[in-house]
């Protein structure tokens, strides 16, 4: 990753109009932090996203008066084929479609939000990406296993061969739309070097959204086996099926308007160490913290 980095095309482009002093946006030093704060984002709002859905199944179970045994990022209930159809849907079914709708709706306005702070643009679009593919990735996953929102998909639609034709025509569908995901992540730019040429677009969207995704999915990985959650690990590994087309294929310039960064993207020392051992932290919690209802 270190010769990606220090690729020599990029180095001899600077911020002129920088007034803390910092390296050039499309300097090596720049661009690892660029990615590591964007992976950072990235397994944040995934945890984040994992640990909401959690407490609204939850909240639905406690409706219902379901027992279950309650964790951090994974919930186990004593599901029955004899549950009325209304109580599987709302229970295994609802938290997809809400985040996929919140999702749709962040999505929307922050493409259409001209002034913003990158980081907190950044970090937005990431949770309203990650909502966003919750249903797709969903359905992806609800061909192969039999749990969570599989239990909804599988219970509605008994026909395998129509789950697999409906999963792959949601995929499709937002791989068509992937403009959507190019326009929303080059928003973040923090400089308009990074919108200056081709290349530089390019580089801006493999360092902050294709990279970062990778490194997130090795980190995410192991909380999800610590459950068996193993759609949880089709959802963040079938985001590649959006985003990996990103890192061979051309990118043309945009023009946005660029709320230019002044200062550090890390204002504080040590961020990778800062950040293992809040990982460190949330999986000795999620390890040992667990509740049954």
């Amino acid at each position: 990753m270190d010769d990606f980095f220090n690729s020599s095309e990029h180095n001899d482009f600077t911020e002129a109009s920088v007034s803390v002093p910092m390296p050039g946006p499309l300097q090596p030093r720049a661009l690892r932090e660029l990615f590591l704060f964007s992976a950072i984002i990235f397994t944040f709002s995934a945890l984040l996203l994992k640990f909401l859905m959690n407490l609204q199944t939850a909240f639905l179970l406690r409706v219902f008066s379901v027992s279950f045994t309650y964790k951090l990022f994974g919930i186990s209930s004593s599901f029955s084929s004899k549950w009325p159809e209304e109580r599987i849907f709302l229970v295994f079914g609802l938290s997809l479609l809400v985040f996929f709708v919140a999702g749709v709706i962040l999505t929307n306005l922050l493409l259409k939000i001209d002034s913003m702070n990158w980081k907190l643009r950044l970090s937005l679009s990431w949770l309203a990406f990650l909502m966003t593919m919750t249903l797709p990735m969903g359905m992806l996953a609800g061909i192969f296993f039999y749990d969570g929102f599989g239990i909804a998909y599988i219970w509605f639609i008994r026909s395998l061969v129509v789950r697999v034709v409906l999963a792959v025509v949601a995929v499709l569908i937002f791989i068509i739309f992937r403009p959507v995901w190019v326009s929303l992540f080059l928003r973040t730019a923090y400089s308009s070097s990074f919108l200056s040429k081709q290349e530089n677009t390019k580089l801006f969207i493999t360092v902050s959204f294709v990279l970062p995704w990778l490194a997130g999915v090795i980190i995410i990985i192991p909380f999800a086996l610590l459950h068996h959650a193993w759609i949880w690990i089709v959802y963040v590994l079938g985001l590649g099926f959006v985003i990996i087309p990103f890192f061979g294929n051309s990118i043309p310039p945009r023009t946005f308007t660029i709320t230019k960064s002044t200062g550090k993207i890390f204002s504080f020392k040590k961020p990778l160490f800062i950040f293992l051992f809040s990982l460190a932290i949330l999986w000795v919690a999620d390890f040992f913290f667990k509740l049954s209802f």
